[in-house]
C-alpha cells in the first residue's frame, strides 16, 4: 500500500502537511499533544501523522525496512533527547513517556521538558507528543504546544479525534489558548500493518527495561498478543 490520502481524511492530511510546510520555510517547531485516556489510539495517530509527514518512512516500511521508521518513537525522556539530536531540521518525531508518573516525578518530567522546548527551537522539529491529559502539562508547555488533539471513543469505538489550534491571541486569554478546529477520525492500526505489531514489540521492550532499571527484578517475559497503552483497534472507521 503506497502513501496516501487514505492514511488520514483529507482535512487532517492537509493541516498537518500545512505545519510541515511551515516549520521547513518560516523556521518554526511545531508541538502537537496528542492527549486522551488509555488505549484510545494516541499511539496509532501519532504514527499515522508521522507517515503523513515523512512518506520516505512509510517507504522504507514497504520495501521491509523498518529500523529508521522505528527509530523515530521515543518512550522514555533521554532516548527522546537523543533521537532529537540526530534529526535533520523539518523531521518529525513521536513521543510517549511511558512511565506512570506521580506528583513529583510529573514536577520533574515538566521540568526537563520545558528545558528541552524552549532551547531546541532552532532544530525545527516537529513533536507529536502523547499524553493522558492536556492539563497535566506544564503552563509553558501548554502555551508552547500549537495544536493539541483529544483522540476519546464513540459508542465504544475508536479512531476519533477533535483538533484544536492556538489563537492569536492566546497570550492575552485565560483559558488554554487553544480553539475548536474541526472533528476527524482515523483508521484502525491494521493499515499499518506488520509496522504495528513491531512498534508494538519495541514497547513493550522500552516498558519493560523501564521496570528493570527501576528495581522490578522479577524476570518478566512478555506474552504471545500482549497489547500496550493502544491495542489495535478492533473496529476500523472510516
Amino acid at each position: 500500500m503506497g502513501l496516501s490520502s487514505s492514511f488520514l481524511p483529507p482535512l487532517l492530511t492537509s493541516n498537518l502537511r500545512a505545519i510541515h510546510w511551515a516549520v521547513v520555510n518560516d523556521d518554526w517547531d511545531w508541538l502537537i499533544v496528542i492527549y486522551g485516556r488509555e488505549r484510545v489510539g494516541k499511539t496509532v495517530l501519532s504514527a499515522l501523522g508521522l507517515f503523513t509527514l515523512e512518506p520516505d518512512l512509510w517507504n522504507g516500511i514497504l520495501s521491509g525496512i523498518y529500523e529508521p521508521a522505528l527509530a523515530r518513537f521515543a518512550w522514555d525522556f533521554d532516548d527522546m533527547v537523543d533521537i532529537v539530536k540526530e534529526l535533520p531540521k523539518g523531521s518529525a518525531i513521536a513521543y510517549q513517556e511511558a512511565r506512570m508518573l506521580g506528583r513529583e516525578a510529573m514536577k520533574h518530567w515538566n521540568i526537563r521538558m520545558v528545558t528541552v522546548m524552549s532551547t531546541i527551537g532552532s532544530r525545527n522539529i516537529i513533536f507529536f507528543l502523547t499524553f493522558p491529559r492536556f492539563s497535566m502539562l506544564d503552563p509553558y508547555l501548554r502555551m508552547r504546544a500549537r495544536t493539541k488533539i483529544h483522540v476519546r471513543t464513540h459508542h465504544g469505538a475508536r479512531g476519533y479525534a477533535r483538533c484544536y489550534y492556538r489563537a492569536v491571541d492566546a497570550e492575552d486569554r485565560n483559558d488554554d489558548g487553544m480553539r475548536y478546529a474541526f472533528d476527524t477520525t482515523f483508521r484502525s492500526p491494521e493499515i499499518l500493518g506488520e509496522f504495528w505489531h513491531k512498534l508494538q514489540e519495541r514497547e513493550t521492550e522500552v516498558k519493560l527495561d523501564i521496570l528493570r532499571r527501576h528495581g522490578y527484578r522479577r524476570k518478566i517475559a512478555p506474552l504471545d498478543g500482549v497489547t500496550t497503552d493502544d491495542e489495535p483497534v478492533q473496529q476500523s472507521v472510516s
